[in-house]
């Protein structure tokens, strides 16, 4: 006999198992409700209990559900980055329709995902302070979640659009700036520590090893753009910095960007 629950669609076969012997019972013959609830368990597999049960459950209620899914607690080691990632994920929901995000409606929200596995309330706070590294701090008046949320929609955005234009064969280039010193030069060069002195270096007809740089010189920002095959020819972008440090992007302005790409697009490949 099967002991374990039985799903809907298990208790339907034992329906229509017993519908088949009450239709096809001999004619004449008195019809007796133990007897067919008998041989259905026969044929199903089952207790006869289980079959007097389904058949009430299907009078009574005029339908028939499933056992409780039953999920197994897992512990913290047993959790894969894509669990953790869902959750975050779920935690977020909440921030995009600018809903509190209240322990209880977190565990409410993972638990109802079928996909995930079934948490206790202090396992999910754990992972969310501990693993996911959230902090319960007061309410800021900042959205800077709204702009986090713009940044996160352009970002898929770009991928949809670059996936498309891989799959099209097209020749995608890239761009970028940054910036060196005119004086650049590698900070850990071979030396000769056999050499004590300038004196000495002198005497055995040898060098005191390589010199720095009296100074960095300009600051140069430098731009360019390339592909798969390579850096595009002769298209390199490089002038003075007007400050000597800080933040290099600024320096990158329209008209020297403009006046610079549209050189650019002359060298491209059309399409």
């Amino acid at each position: 006999m099967k002991q374990t629950p039985l799903r809907a669609v298990e208790k339907q076969t034992v329906i229509n198992i017993f519908k088949e012997f009450n239709l096809s019972w001999p004619a004449g013959t008195p019809c007796y409700k133990t007897e067919m609830i008998k041989k259905t368990a026969k044929v199903a597999g089952v207790s006869r209990a289980t079959v007097y049960n389904i058949l009430k459950e299907y009078n009574t209620e005029g339908r028939l559900k499933s056992p409780p899914r039953q999920r197994q607690h897992m512990k913290h080691d047993d959790y894969d980055d894509i669990t953790f990632n869902e959750i975050r994920r779920k935690i977020h929901s909440f921030f995009f329709k600018n809903e509190m995000s209240t322990l209880d409606k977190i565990l409410e929200a993972v638990n109802s995902d079928d996909s995930l596995p079934d948490f206790k309330r202090s396992s999910l706070y754990k992972i969310i302070k501990n693993t996911l590294q959230f902090t319960y701090i007061k309410r800021s008046r900042k959205s800077a979640l709204i702009d986090r949320q713009k940044i996160v929609l352009w970002r898929l955005k770009y991928l949809h659009e670059i996936k498309t234009l891989r799959n099209e064969g097209r020749k995608i280039y890239y761009l970028d700036e940054t910036w060196l010193n005119e004086g650049h030069t590698k900070s850990f060069v071979w030396q000769d520590t056999t050499i004590k002195s300038s004196k000495e270096a002198h005497r055995e007809g040898l060098s005191i090893g390589l010199k720095n740089p009296t100074g960095k010189g300009r600051r140069l920002i430098i731009g360019h753009i390339g592909s798969t095959e390579g850096f595009l020819p002769d298209a390199a972008l490089i002038f003075d910095a007007k400050k000597g440090d800080g933040d290099y992007h600024s320096e990158m302005d329209a008209f020297n960007f403009e006046k610079w790409f549209k050189l650019i697009l002359t060298k491209i490949e059309s399409g």
